[in-house]
Protein backbone atom coordinates (compact mmCIF):
# COMPACT_ATOMS: atom_id res chain seq x y z
CA UNK A 1 0.00 0.00 0.00
CA UNK A 2 2.76 2.45 0.96
CA UNK A 3 5.61 0.77 -0.91
CA UNK A 4 5.97 3.22 -3.81
CA UNK A 5 6.25 6.12 -1.35
CA UNK A 6 8.52 4.32 1.11
CA UNK A 7 10.95 3.32 -1.62
CA UNK A 8 11.32 6.91 -2.82
CA UNK A 9 11.51 8.95 0.39
CA UNK A 10 15.10 9.52 1.54
CA UNK A 11 15.71 7.13 4.45
CA UNK A 12 17.03 9.89 6.68
CA UNK A 13 13.61 11.59 6.40
CA UNK A 14 11.57 8.42 7.00
CA UNK A 15 10.38 6.68 10.16
CA UNK A 16 8.09 3.65 9.88
CA UNK A 17 5.81 3.07 12.87
CA UNK A 18 4.39 -0.42 13.36
CA UNK A 19 1.01 -0.44 15.05
CA UNK A 20 1.50 -2.80 17.98
CA UNK A 21 -1.68 -1.83 19.85
CA UNK A 22 -3.39 -4.88 21.33
CA UNK A 23 -6.77 -5.69 19.81
CA UNK A 24 -9.70 -7.98 20.53
CA UNK A 25 -10.30 -8.52 16.79
CA UNK A 26 -9.13 -12.05 16.05
CA UNK A 27 -8.66 -11.29 12.34
CA UNK A 28 -5.98 -8.72 13.28
CA UNK A 29 -4.04 -11.06 15.53
CA UNK A 30 -0.45 -11.49 14.41
CA UNK A 31 -0.44 -8.40 12.14
CA UNK A 32 2.39 -6.76 14.08
CA UNK A 33 4.72 -9.73 13.62
CA UNK A 34 3.82 -10.09 9.95
CA UNK A 35 4.56 -6.42 9.22
CA UNK A 36 7.80 -6.65 11.20
CA UNK A 37 8.94 -9.66 9.14
CA UNK A 38 8.12 -7.94 5.84
CA UNK A 39 10.00 -4.77 6.81
CA UNK A 40 13.00 -6.78 7.97
CA UNK A 41 12.95 -8.79 4.75
CA UNK A 42 13.00 -5.54 2.76
CA UNK A 43 15.65 -4.12 5.13
CA UNK A 44 13.61 -1.17 6.39
CA UNK A 45 14.15 0.16 9.90
CA UNK A 46 11.08 0.68 12.06
CA UNK A 47 9.78 1.72 15.47
CA UNK A 48 6.78 0.59 17.48
CA UNK A 49 3.79 2.85 18.01
CA UNK A 50 3.58 1.98 21.71
CA UNK A 51 7.16 3.22 22.25
CA UNK A 52 6.65 6.47 20.35
CA UNK A 53 3.22 7.69 21.48
CA UNK A 54 3.52 10.65 23.92
CA UNK A 55 7.33 10.55 23.51
CA UNK A 56 8.00 11.53 19.90
CA UNK A 57 6.45 13.96 17.48
CA UNK A 58 6.79 14.12 13.71
CA UNK A 59 6.42 17.07 11.37
CA UNK A 60 4.38 14.95 8.92
CA UNK A 61 2.45 11.79 9.77
CA UNK A 62 0.75 9.64 7.10
CA UNK A 63 -1.85 7.17 8.37
CA UNK A 64 -4.86 5.21 7.14
CA UNK A 65 -6.64 6.12 10.39
CA UNK A 66 -7.18 2.42 11.11
CA UNK A 67 -5.03 2.03 14.21
CA UNK A 68 -7.92 0.24 15.97
CA UNK A 69 -7.00 2.09 19.13
CA UNK A 70 -9.48 1.75 21.96
CA UNK A 71 -10.72 4.25 24.54
CA UNK A 72 -13.33 3.86 27.24
CA UNK A 73 -15.79 6.62 28.19
CA UNK A 74 -19.40 6.93 29.31
CA UNK A 75 -20.71 7.05 25.71
CA UNK A 76 -18.87 3.85 24.74
CA UNK A 77 -20.15 2.13 27.87
CA UNK A 78 -23.76 3.23 27.17
CA UNK A 79 -23.48 1.89 23.61
CA UNK A 80 -22.05 -1.34 24.98
CA UNK A 81 -24.94 -1.93 27.38
CA UNK A 82 -27.44 -0.99 24.65
CA UNK A 83 -25.79 -3.43 22.23
CA UNK A 84 -25.72 -6.28 24.72
CA UNK A 85 -29.38 -5.77 25.65
CA UNK A 86 -31.63 -4.21 22.97
CA UNK A 87 -29.10 -4.74 20.18
CA UNK A 88 -28.79 -8.45 20.94
CA UNK A 89 -32.58 -8.69 21.11
CA UNK A 90 -32.85 -7.13 17.62
CA UNK A 91 -30.32 -9.69 16.35
CA UNK A 92 -31.97 -12.74 17.87
CA UNK A 93 -35.48 -11.74 16.79
CA UNK A 94 -34.26 -10.75 13.28
CA UNK A 95 -35.74 -7.26 13.76
CA UNK A 96 -32.35 -5.94 12.62
CA UNK A 97 -33.16 -7.15 9.08
CA UNK A 98 -36.25 -4.92 9.07
CA UNK A 99 -34.15 -1.96 10.20
CA UNK A 100 -31.47 -2.69 7.57
CA UNK A 101 -34.05 -2.94 4.82
CA UNK A 102 -35.91 0.29 5.62
CA UNK A 103 -33.34 2.47 7.39
CA UNK A 104 -30.00 1.14 6.13
CA UNK A 105 -28.80 0.52 9.70
CA UNK A 106 -29.29 -2.44 12.01
CA UNK A 107 -29.52 -0.33 15.22
CA UNK A 108 -27.81 -3.10 17.16
CA UNK A 109 -24.69 -1.14 18.25
CA UNK A 110 -22.76 -4.35 17.65
CA UNK A 111 -25.32 -6.59 19.35
CA UNK A 112 -23.70 -9.71 20.76
CA UNK A 113 -20.34 -8.42 19.45
CA UNK A 114 -20.67 -5.03 21.20
CA UNK A 115 -17.51 -3.74 22.83
CA UNK A 116 -17.21 -1.28 25.75
CA UNK A 117 -14.80 1.09 24.00
CA UNK A 118 -14.79 3.48 21.06
CA UNK A 119 -12.29 4.05 18.27
CA UNK A 120 -9.54 6.49 19.09
CA UNK A 121 -7.46 8.49 16.60
CA UNK A 122 -3.99 9.04 18.09
CA UNK A 123 -2.50 10.60 14.95
CA UNK A 124 -2.59 14.19 16.21
CA UNK A 125 -0.64 13.18 19.31
CA UNK A 126 2.20 12.04 17.05
CA UNK A 127 2.07 14.44 14.11
CA UNK A 128 1.98 18.18 13.44
CA UNK A 129 0.59 17.77 9.92
CA UNK A 130 -1.45 14.57 9.53
CA UNK A 131 -2.37 13.09 6.15
CA UNK A 132 -5.12 10.49 5.74
CA UNK A 133 -3.98 7.76 3.36
CA UNK A 134 -6.74 5.99 1.37
CA UNK A 135 -7.42 2.29 1.75
CA UNK A 136 -9.78 1.58 -1.13
CA UNK A 137 -12.88 2.68 -3.00
CA UNK A 138 -15.36 0.30 -1.34
CA UNK A 139 -16.95 3.27 0.39
CA UNK A 140 -20.02 3.54 2.56
CA UNK A 141 -21.94 6.31 0.83
CA UNK A 142 -23.79 7.30 3.99
CA UNK A 143 -20.84 7.38 6.35
CA UNK A 144 -17.81 8.23 4.21
CA UNK A 145 -15.88 10.20 5.19
CA UNK A 146 -16.18 9.64 8.94
CA UNK A 147 -17.26 13.00 10.40
CA UNK A 148 -14.59 12.67 13.11
CA UNK A 149 -11.78 12.72 10.54
CA UNK A 150 -12.19 16.47 10.16
CA UNK A 151 -10.68 16.95 13.62
CA UNK A 152 -7.79 14.53 13.17
CA UNK A 153 -6.52 14.94 9.60
CA UNK A 154 -5.14 18.06 7.92
CA UNK A 155 -5.07 16.63 4.40
CA UNK A 156 -6.57 13.72 2.51
CA UNK A 157 -4.76 11.69 -0.12
CA UNK A 158 -7.50 10.27 -2.35
CA UNK A 159 -7.69 7.58 -5.01
CA UNK A 160 -9.87 9.34 -7.54
CA UNK A 161 -12.81 11.49 -8.46
CA UNK A 162 -15.45 9.83 -6.30
CA UNK A 163 -13.75 9.79 -2.88
CA UNK A 164 -12.46 13.32 -3.48
CA UNK A 165 -15.99 14.59 -4.16
CA UNK A 166 -17.41 12.83 -1.10
CA UNK A 167 -14.77 14.40 1.16
CA UNK A 168 -15.24 17.86 -0.33
CA UNK A 169 -19.02 17.59 0.03
CA UNK A 170 -18.80 16.80 3.74
CA UNK A 171 -15.77 18.84 4.81
CA UNK A 172 -15.73 22.48 3.76
CA UNK A 173 -12.31 23.63 2.50
CA UNK A 174 -10.86 20.10 2.77
CA UNK A 175 -7.36 19.73 1.35
CA UNK A 176 -7.19 16.77 -1.04
CA UNK A 177 -4.54 15.39 -3.35
CA UNK A 178 -5.46 12.63 -5.82
CA UNK A 179 -2.75 9.96 -5.77
CA UNK A 180 -4.54 7.02 -7.42
CA UNK A 181 -3.90 3.41 -6.42
CA UNK A 182 -0.16 3.52 -5.70
CA UNK A 183 -0.16 -0.21 -4.95
CA UNK A 184 -0.78 -0.88 -8.65
CA UNK A 185 2.16 1.09 -9.96
CA UNK A 186 5.47 -0.40 -11.13
CA UNK A 187 4.26 -3.99 -11.29
CA UNK A 188 6.33 -6.80 -12.77
CA UNK A 189 5.97 -7.76 -16.42
CA UNK A 190 3.31 -10.37 -17.25
CA UNK A 191 6.07 -12.80 -18.22
CA UNK A 192 7.83 -12.39 -14.87
CA UNK A 193 4.58 -12.77 -12.93
CA UNK A 194 3.54 -15.90 -14.83
CA UNK A 195 6.98 -17.45 -14.34
CA UNK A 196 6.67 -16.90 -10.60
CA UNK A 197 3.12 -18.27 -10.48
CA UNK A 198 4.07 -21.26 -12.62
CA UNK A 199 6.77 -22.08 -10.08
CA UNK A 200 4.20 -21.93 -7.24
CA UNK A 201 1.17 -23.46 -8.95
CA UNK A 202 2.21 -25.16 -12.22
CA UNK A 203 -0.41 -23.38 -14.28
CA UNK A 204 -1.54 -24.52 -17.73
CA UNK A 205 0.00 -22.04 -20.18
CA UNK A 206 -2.86 -22.65 -22.65
CA UNK A 207 -5.64 -21.76 -20.19
CA UNK A 208 -7.00 -18.30 -19.56
CA UNK A 209 -6.49 -17.10 -15.99
CA UNK A 210 -9.37 -16.27 -13.65
CA UNK A 211 -8.72 -14.40 -10.41
CA UNK A 212 -11.38 -14.93 -7.72
CA UNK A 213 -11.17 -12.49 -4.81
CA UNK A 214 -13.89 -13.04 -2.18
CA UNK A 215 -14.26 -10.26 0.37
CA UNK A 216 -14.33 -10.72 4.15
CA UNK A 217 -17.75 -10.61 5.82
CA UNK A 218 -17.78 -9.24 9.36
CA UNK A 219 -21.06 -10.85 10.44
CA UNK A 220 -20.02 -13.87 12.50
CA UNK A 221 -22.83 -16.13 11.29
CA UNK A 222 -22.19 -15.17 7.64
CA UNK A 223 -18.37 -14.97 7.54
CA UNK A 224 -17.97 -17.47 4.68
CA UNK A 225 -21.36 -16.99 3.04
CA UNK A 226 -19.86 -15.53 -0.14
CA UNK A 227 -17.39 -18.41 -0.42
CA UNK A 228 -19.72 -21.31 0.36
CA UNK A 229 -22.37 -19.81 -1.96
CA UNK A 230 -19.97 -19.93 -4.90
CA UNK A 231 -17.26 -22.54 -4.32
CA UNK A 232 -19.10 -25.33 -6.19
CA UNK A 233 -20.08 -23.21 -9.17
CA UNK A 234 -16.65 -21.65 -9.58
CA UNK A 235 -14.85 -24.98 -9.11
CA UNK A 236 -16.60 -26.09 -12.32
CA UNK A 237 -14.68 -23.36 -14.13
CA UNK A 238 -11.40 -25.05 -13.11
CA UNK A 239 -11.97 -27.52 -15.95
CA UNK A 240 -11.60 -24.79 -18.56
CA UNK A 241 -9.61 -22.06 -16.80
CA UNK A 242 -6.76 -21.73 -14.32
CA UNK A 243 -8.65 -20.29 -11.34
CA UNK A 244 -6.50 -18.53 -8.75
CA UNK A 245 -8.32 -17.69 -5.54
CA UNK A 246 -6.96 -15.03 -3.21
CA UNK A 247 -8.91 -15.33 0.07
CA UNK A 248 -9.07 -12.22 2.23
CA UNK A 249 -6.33 -12.39 4.91
CA UNK A 250 -8.95 -11.87 7.63
CA UNK A 251 -10.99 -14.82 6.34
CA UNK A 252 -7.92 -17.07 6.48
CA UNK A 253 -7.11 -16.00 10.04
CA UNK A 254 -10.61 -16.66 11.32
CA UNK A 255 -11.33 -19.77 9.21
CA UNK A 256 -8.05 -21.37 8.14
CA UNK A 257 -9.83 -24.65 7.27
CA UNK A 258 -11.20 -22.93 4.16
CA UNK A 259 -7.79 -23.43 2.52
CA UNK A 260 -8.25 -27.21 2.51
CA UNK A 261 -11.72 -26.82 0.98
CA UNK A 262 -10.34 -24.68 -1.83
CA UNK A 263 -7.54 -27.16 -2.43
CA UNK A 264 -9.93 -30.13 -2.72
CA UNK A 265 -11.93 -28.26 -5.36
CA UNK A 266 -8.96 -27.74 -7.67
CA UNK A 267 -8.24 -24.06 -7.07
CA UNK A 268 -4.79 -22.49 -7.09
CA UNK A 269 -4.70 -20.75 -3.69
CA UNK A 270 -2.57 -17.68 -3.19
CA UNK A 271 -1.71 -17.16 0.50
CA UNK A 272 1.47 -15.11 0.14
CA UNK A 273 0.82 -11.92 2.07
CA UNK A 274 3.87 -10.25 0.52
CA UNK A 275 2.85 -11.05 -3.08
CA UNK A 276 1.67 -7.88 -4.78
CA UNK A 277 -2.02 -8.32 -5.44
CA UNK A 278 -1.55 -6.02 -8.43
CA UNK A 279 0.55 -8.72 -10.07
CA UNK A 280 -2.41 -11.12 -9.83
CA UNK A 281 -4.74 -8.54 -11.36
CA UNK A 282 -2.23 -7.89 -14.13
CA UNK A 283 -2.12 -11.48 -15.39
CA UNK A 284 -5.84 -12.15 -14.91
CA UNK A 285 -7.92 -12.49 -18.06
CA UNK A 286 -11.07 -12.31 -15.93
CA UNK A 287 -11.77 -11.22 -12.34
CA UNK A 288 -14.54 -12.65 -10.15
CA UNK A 289 -15.43 -10.49 -7.15
CA UNK A 290 -18.42 -9.97 -4.89
CA UNK A 291 -18.06 -6.82 -2.81
CA UNK A 292 -15.24 -4.84 -1.22
CA UNK A 293 -12.15 -3.18 -2.63
CA UNK A 294 -11.40 -5.92 -5.18
CA UNK A 295 -14.34 -4.72 -7.29
CA UNK A 296 -12.80 -1.28 -7.75
CA UNK A 297 -9.28 -2.63 -8.05
CA UNK A 298 -10.38 -4.69 -11.05
CA UNK A 299 -12.00 -1.62 -12.62
CA UNK A 300 -8.91 0.50 -11.94
CA UNK A 301 -6.77 -2.16 -13.63
CA UNK A 302 -9.29 -2.23 -16.53
CA UNK A 303 -9.93 -5.93 -16.12
CA UNK A 304 -13.00 -7.84 -17.38
CA UNK A 305 -15.11 -8.20 -14.23
CA UNK A 306 -18.01 -10.47 -13.31
CA UNK A 307 -19.74 -9.74 -10.01
CA UNK A 308 -20.92 -12.57 -7.75
CA UNK A 309 -24.14 -11.96 -5.81
CA UNK A 310 -25.12 -13.57 -2.52
CA UNK A 311 -28.35 -14.36 -0.68
CA UNK A 312 -30.53 -11.25 -0.74
CA UNK A 313 -31.92 -12.11 2.71
CA UNK A 314 -28.49 -12.05 4.34
CA UNK A 315 -27.53 -9.25 6.72
CA UNK A 316 -24.43 -8.52 4.66
CA UNK A 317 -26.49 -8.09 1.48
CA UNK A 318 -28.97 -5.78 3.22
CA UNK A 319 -26.11 -3.66 4.56
CA UNK A 320 -24.51 -3.36 1.12
CA UNK A 321 -27.84 -2.70 -0.55
CA UNK A 322 -28.51 0.30 1.66
CA UNK A 323 -25.26 2.22 1.34
CA UNK A 324 -22.47 0.69 -0.76
CA UNK A 325 -21.14 1.73 -4.15
CA UNK A 326 -20.47 -1.92 -5.01
CA UNK A 327 -24.23 -2.51 -4.94
CA UNK A 328 -25.05 0.34 -7.33
CA UNK A 329 -22.31 -0.95 -9.65
CA UNK A 330 -24.51 -3.95 -10.35
CA UNK A 331 -26.59 -1.69 -12.57
CA UNK A 332 -23.54 -1.20 -14.80
CA UNK A 333 -21.56 -4.45 -14.55
CA UNK A 334 -22.65 -8.02 -15.27
CA UNK A 335 -23.47 -10.12 -12.21
CA UNK A 336 -24.69 -13.66 -11.51
CA UNK A 337 -26.39 -15.51 -8.67
CA UNK A 338 -25.34 -18.79 -7.01
CA UNK A 339 -28.33 -20.61 -8.53
CA UNK A 340 -27.29 -19.57 -12.07
CA UNK A 341 -26.77 -22.67 -14.28
CA UNK A 342 -23.16 -23.43 -15.20
CA UNK A 343 -23.84 -22.98 -18.92
CA UNK A 344 -25.14 -19.46 -18.28
CA UNK A 345 -22.10 -18.60 -16.15
CA UNK A 346 -19.85 -19.72 -19.04
CA UNK A 347 -21.84 -17.48 -21.39
CA UNK A 348 -21.46 -14.57 -18.97
CA UNK A 349 -17.71 -15.16 -18.80
CA UNK A 350 -17.49 -15.07 -22.59
CA UNK A 351 -19.50 -11.83 -22.73
CA UNK A 352 -17.29 -10.21 -20.11
CA UNK A 353 -14.19 -11.21 -22.07
CA UNK A 354 -15.45 -9.42 -25.21
CA UNK A 355 -13.73 -6.27 -26.48
CA UNK A 356 -16.99 -4.33 -26.20
CA UNK A 357 -17.26 -5.16 -22.49
CA UNK A 358 -13.63 -4.18 -21.87
CA UNK A 359 -14.38 -0.74 -23.36
CA UNK A 360 -17.33 -0.48 -20.98
CA UNK A 361 -15.03 -1.12 -18.00
CA UNK A 362 -12.75 1.73 -19.13
CA UNK A 363 -15.76 4.10 -19.22
CA UNK A 364 -16.78 3.03 -15.72
CA UNK A 365 -13.20 3.60 -14.55
CA UNK A 366 -13.27 7.16 -15.87
CA UNK A 367 -16.62 7.75 -14.15
CA UNK A 368 -15.41 6.77 -10.67
CA UNK A 369 -11.69 7.54 -10.82
CA UNK A 370 -11.66 10.52 -13.17
CA UNK A 371 -8.98 11.65 -15.58
CA UNK A 372 -5.63 9.90 -15.06
CA UNK A 373 -3.92 13.23 -15.76
CA UNK A 374 -5.26 14.48 -12.41
CA UNK A 375 -3.37 11.77 -10.50
CA UNK A 376 -0.15 12.92 -8.86
CA UNK A 377 2.90 10.88 -9.75
CA UNK A 378 4.97 9.37 -6.96
CA UNK A 379 7.74 11.89 -7.76
CA UNK A 380 5.35 14.82 -7.30
CA UNK A 381 4.03 13.41 -4.01
CA UNK A 382 7.56 12.98 -2.67
CA UNK A 383 8.43 16.52 -3.77
CA UNK A 384 5.36 17.85 -1.96
CA UNK A 385 6.21 15.94 1.24
CA UNK A 386 9.85 17.09 1.22
CA UNK A 387 8.78 20.69 0.65
CA UNK A 388 6.43 20.44 3.66
CA UNK A 389 9.30 19.09 5.75
CA UNK A 390 11.56 21.98 4.81
CA UNK A 391 8.96 24.69 5.58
Amino acid sequence: MYESLINNIPKKELVLLINDISTTEKERKGNTEEIKKILELKKFSYKFFSKEIYKSRYKILISTGEACSQKYNYISLLKYFYGKSLGSFFEKTKIEKFFLKFFGRAFTAGGTKAVPYMQWYPEKILGDFVIKYPQGMDLNLKHFPNVRWKNFFDMFFTIGKLDTELINNKFKNAKCKVIGYKRYEKLNSKEEILNELNYDFKLNKNNKKILWIPTHINYQDEELLNIFSWIENISNLCKEYDVIVRPHPKSIKTNFSIIEKFSKKGFFIDQLSNRKIGNLFKIADLVLADYGGAVFSAIYMEKPLLLLNIDENSKFFQEKKSNSIEFTLRNEISSVYPHTPHSEIINKCNQVLSEEYKKKIVKIKNKYFGDEKEILSTDKIIKFLLNELSN
